[in-house]
């Protein structure tokens, strides 16, 4: 890894764990029982009270969706019950584009975090092994792009593989800013029609329809030796 990348992924490291850190402290200190609310809501499957709870800190509630998603991404917590509740709170189109930072946010920190502390180590591995070493080979932009574009893909493995592969910052970056828009179009928007199905029942299914539709070219194209995009 070139020095400069090595002072540039450090120096986001330091500033995003202070901020991180801060925001975290700073809501517990204003509300002592938020963690354990979200949490206790989210296990119960309760996306109406996580909702109201949520939405129930006004003007901060976008904030704090992209907080969650954002923290979600770094620890491996399931993101769905958050971008399912922001369709409902902020209605469609501004629930995508908050969850979309919210989950390129926490894509971008988990990514440096895990890089910070396990890509030389593996470098070391990976070097040893030829198989390890072709594999790092398609560590490509486009390559995470795919896996990014995928919906309901688990984003801890995708940012823990990324982050001890090849893979530029910058190409990550990229590829995680545009990759995750259309995954987070259809993930909230299948979350909000599931707790509508009365209203919108014919455009979930029509969604499952195109997304295994998706997912059956992917698999053909792959099967076939050809490129996906």
């Amino acid at each position: 890894m070139l020095k400069k990348e090595r002072i540039i992924q450090t120096i986001i490291f330091t500033i995003s764990t202070l901020i991180v850190g801060l925001l975290l402290w700073y809501i517990h200190y204003l509300n002592p029982e938020f963690y354990t609310t979200i949490f206790r809501l989210s296990t119960k499957g309760d996306m109406v009270g996580l909702a109201d709870y949520i939405s129930s800190f006004g003007y901060l509630s976008a904030a704090i969706t992209i907080l969650l998603l954002a923290l979600s991404n770094v620890t491996g917590i399931p993101t769905i019950p958050f971008l399912t509740v922001a369709g409902i709170i902020f209605g469609l189109v501004p629930a995508i584009i908050i969850s979309w930072l919210g989950e390129f946010i926490g894509c971008v920190l988990s990514f440096a975090f895990t890089r910070f502390f396990f890509r030389a180590h593996a470098e070391k591995i990976i070097e040893k092994n030829n198989m390890l070493t072709k594999l790092d080979s398609y560590s490509t932009m486009r390559t995470m792009l795919i896996a990014r574009i995928v919906p309901y893909t688990p984003n801890i493995l995708v940012n823990a593989l990324a982050a001890v592969s090849s893979l530029s910052f910058k190409a990550h970056f990229w590829a995680t800013f545009w990759g995750k828009l259309p995954c987070v179009i259809i993930e909230v928007f299948l979350g909000h029609d599931l707790l509508s199905l009365s209203e919108n029942g014919l455009r979930f299914v029509l969604l499952l329809l195109l997304l295994l539709a998706g997912y059956l070219y992917l698999h053909w194209r792959k099967k076939q030796g050809k490129e996906l995009f």
